[in-house]
């Protein structure tokens, strides 16, 4: 029996350092460079979207994250949504399950995903983060044993995209 322990331990941010998008000029495949992001932070500095085919280069301002009104209208970090938090852009490692959205910032995440989905047993520990960690954010569509060999036959694709 394959166990997952750590779902309920590791949260989204732990997966945003890069994040492959759809590049905004060529539609290839781009990376979004976040250097050392891993908690909101008051400052949030060092983001760039960029891309090795065509030479497109974004770079995005320094947040302040409780003084920024554009963040505090909420327009600017959007994380759990099928596009790059950032930029906004459209993400590389995204494929539709019976009219739902499967997504993926990076391979990394992906792979962790694909854990989740293929565990037969998902162990809840209560111990800090539970409530933040991936395992309990997950739509129940992505849990559900009946989907579990579909989904995996999606990642494999994704995974060789």
């Amino acid at each position: 029996m394959k166990r997952t322990f750590d779902s309920y331990h590791v949260t989204l941010y732990e997966f945003v350092r890069e994040i492959l998008v759809v590049c905004p000029n060529c539609s290839q495949l781009a990376l979004v460079s976040s250097g050392n992001f891993q908690e909101f932070k008051a400052k949030i500095e060092g983001l760039n979207l960029s891309c090795k085919h065509c030479g497109y280069s974004r770079r995005l301002e320094p947040i302040e994250r409780r003084q920024s009104p554009a963040q505090k209208n909420g327009v600017i970090l959007k994380f759990g949504n099928a596009i790059d938090p950032f930029f906004h852009a459209e993400l590389w490692l995204l494929t539709n399950y019976r009219s739902r959205t499967l997504w993926a910032y990076n391979i990394e995440h992906l792979d962790f995903i694909c854990r989740i989905i293929s565990s037969d047993l998902r162990e809840r520990h209560h111990a800090g983060r539970t409530i933040r960690g991936i395992g309990s954010r997950l739509p129940k569509w992505i849990l559900a044993a009946n989907a579990r060999k579909d989904l995996l036959n999606l990642i494999s694709k994704l995974r060789n995209k």
